[in-house]
Order: structure tokens, then sequence, then C-alpha cells
């Protein structure tokens, strides 16, 4: 009798792409497209790319993601996984047009978004800079007016 470990395990519902090199989940799949795994004996449920790269990696430290090079969702290959911040997985949706957003070429006033009229912010969504400043001066009158009227 043989013992899976849980790499067996998990390597039982992977089927290895020859042409991409991508390494397809068969397993269960979340609504979004990702992989979905449990984790060991506690059943936590967790994407299956997160749980290739603690198999495979080590440990992830909080606060940071598991990111694809590939662009699949339910790829898990180890070589295809990086480690990167909410704000970096941002910035590569905008970079390899994977974000509906990022295939906008104008904000909603109709305003370019591009060279310098364009800001990505924190979270690494793309800003116009004119109604940026258009916002922020009619909240400065509008806090001016405020005051004269206490």
């Amino acid at each position: 009798m043989t013992i899976l470990t849980s790499s067996d395990k998990f390597e039982g519902k992977i089927f290895k792409e020859p042409e991409t090199g991508c390494w397809l989940w068969t397993g269960s799949m979340f609504q979004n497209g990702y992989g979905e795994a449990t984790r060991g004996f506690i059943g936590k449920r967790i994407r299956a790319h997160r749980l290739a790269w603690i198999l495979y990696r080590g440990t992830i430290p909080d606060g940071v993601q598991v990111l694809h090079k590939c662009d699949v969702k339910h790829c898990v290959n180890p070589d295809h996984l990086y480690l990167g911040t909410s704000f970096d997985n941002a910035k590569d949706a905008v970079e390899r047009k994977m974000n509906y957003k990022s295939a906008q070429t104008h904000c909603l006033n109709n305003h370019p978004l591009s060279g310098d009229n364009l800001r990505i912010n924190p979270k690494g969504r793309r800003v116009c800079i004119t109604c940026q400043r258009d916002r922020s001066r009619y909240w400065n009158a509008e806090y001016r007016r405020r005051a004269k009227t206490l």
C-alpha cells in the first residue's frame, strides 16, 4: 500500500500542456476560472496556483500574491508563477491588456488616457489627471463656499 503525499494528490489533478508548458488544473474551479484546491487536513479552500507555490517553492509572505507569467488562470506550473503585490498584479493586467479598462483610450469626459494625462494610482488603476484636477478644484471651491456660510 502506497501513501499519497499532498504533492502526489496535487499532481494527480494536473494536465501538462506540452506546447505552452502550462500545468493545467483539472480539479474543481472557482467561478472566476482559477483552480480550487483544499489545503491539508483543515480543508481550507485555496486557489490551486497558491497551493502549487507552497508545495514547490515554500511559504507565501503576508500581503503578497502569487501571480501568473503566462496569464492562464488555471495554470499551476511553478515556473510560470511569481510573487508580487496587488499593485504588480494590476500593473501587469494593464500592460498585458488583460483588464477590460486597459483598452480604454479616453476617460468618461473624453480626455485621453495616455502620456502626461495618465497616472497609475497605488491600487493600479488608471486615472485621468485632467479629471482629477477638476475634482480637486471643485471640492476646494465647495469647501471655501461652505466655510463662508458658517
